[in-house]
C-alpha cells in the first residue's frame, strides 16, 4: 500500500478516507457540471511532479494529514472559462467538506483544453 493513501479523520483517527473516495466525491461533483470534462494532466505537468498520466484528470495528495486536489478540466467552447473553473473549485470542496469533515488545504483547477462545438466550427472571429 503507497504511503499517504488514506487521510485520518482529524476527530477520530480510527476513521480513515482513502484517496479513491475523495476522487469518488470530486469526479461525482464535476460530471453534474454542464459543459465540463475530465481531461488527463498534459505530459509536461506529469513529468514535473514525476509521475504518469492520471486517467481520471484528479490527483489527490495528502501531505501531513493536509489534503491537496489538482482537477483537469476540458472545457465546452464559449463558456467563461473563469467562472467556471472557479465553481468546480467551489463544488467539490463544498461536497468534501459536508461529506467527510475534512478541510482542504488547496484545490487547484487546471483548464487544459476547449471542446469543440457540436458542429464542428470554429466560431472565434478575431476580426470582430
Amino acid at each position: 500500500m503507497a504511503k499517504n493513501e488514506y487521510i485520518e479523520d482529524a476527530n477520530n483517527p480510527n476513521i480513515k478516507i482513502s484517496k479513491d473516495v475523495l476522487t469518488a466525491i470530486a469526479l461525482k461533483v464535476i460530471n453534474s457540471i454542464e459543459g465540463v470534462e475530465l481531461t488527463n494532466p498534459s505530459s509536461s505537468f506529469s513529468e514535473l511532479i514525476g509521475r504518469k498520466n492520471n486517467p481520471r484528470g484528479i490527483k489527490v495528495d495528502i501531505k501531513d494529514n493536509d489534503l491537496y486536489i489538482d482537477i483537469f478540466i476540458s472545457l465546452k467552447y464559449g463558456s467563461k472559462v473563469n467562472e467556471i473553473a472557479y465553481d468546480v473549485q467551489r463544488k467539490v470542496k463544498e461536497s468534501i467538506e459536508v461529506m467527510t469533515d475534512l478541510n482542504l488545504k488547496e484545490i487547484n483547477v487546471h483548464v487544459e483544453n476547449i471542446i469543440a462545438t457540436d458542429d464542428g466550427q470554429d466560431h472565434f472571429d478575431a476580426n470582430n
